[in-house]
């Protein structure tokens, strides 16, 4: 299986900022901590989680998790008999451009582009190749911390399996632990689920040779004590990885 790359970022759940406008500039003396705070020591395999309150870490967290559990489904493990089977609809993975959507604007206000890169597929570029994306509200922004992920993977025949069959995998086996649910009408298969590692909602979705998929998260308060309800960020993460869905396809057509 792949593995995530060296000197790869993980971050927490959304980071707690001062309220809005209307409270006043925050003391630089209590400010929380930058982009750059570490993450909690002892985190669960794959995930760190970052410390409650800690902006710098939080607000970017939930994305980067979910790619670092994408980098250990996508590689696979190659047969010897190459499958004669079709490449799929999709020559190019699409930019991260295809999920700023009308949805991530309502869902991330005023949003930020944290990430917005290829994937780095090691020595197996030549049978898969994928984007990685995450929003995050602004530090100093007058909505509460939200963040949204976006993660594709487009898949080539390789040697033992075929580019949609990869796909379908990569959707099995990032939803299969959670308890995913079927989503009507979406592609060729989808689910959504909630993943309790990292407190996030997550949708997923296989478009011929392509997997995509979405997370979300955001605050019940600027001090982002609490999260939204696990329906709520699930349904969050549906209605990204559909309007992201059109997109693409118009793209594609």
């Amino acid at each position: 299986m792949a593995q995530p790359p060296n000197g790869w970022h993980q971050h927490g759940r959304p980071e707690a900022r001062p309220p809005g406008p209307h409270s006043g500039p925050p003391d630089p003396a209590q400010a929380p901590a930058g982009p750059g705070a570490p993450a909690a020591a002892q985190p669960p395999p794959l995930i760190a989680a970052a410390p409650r309150g800690n902006r710098g870490c939080a607000v970017t967290a939930v994305v980067t998790a979910a790619v670092l559990l994408l980098l250990l489904v996508v590689g696979g493990v190659a047969g010897v008999v190459w499958l004669n089977a079709t490449g799929g609809d999709f020559e190019a993975t699409p930019d991260c451009a295809v999920g700023e959507t009308t949805a991530l604007g309502a869902l991330v206000p005023d949003y930020r582009t944290e990430i917005a890169e290829p994937i780095d597929t090691k020595d197996e570029g030549a049978w898969w190749d994928g984007e990685q994306c995450t929003w995050t509200t602004p530090e100093k922004g007058s909505s509460v911390p939200a963040s949204a992920t976006l993660v594709m993977a487009r898949h080539e025949n390789r040697p033992g399996a075929g580019a949609e069959e990869e796909a379908a995998k990569d959707l099995r086996e990032q939803s299969g632990e959670y308890h995913p649910e079927r989503i009507a009408k979406l592609g060729d298969e989808a689910l959504s689920w909630f993943d309790d590692d990292v407190e996030q909602g997550c949708a997923g979705v296989r478009l011929s040779n392509l997997f995509v998929f979405t997370c979300y998260t955001a605050g019940t308060d600027f001090e982002a004590m609490e999260l939204i309800s696990d329906d709520e960020a699930v349904a969050g993460a549906e209605e990204l990885l559909r309007a992201t869905v059109k997109r693409i396809n118009a793209q594609n057509d």
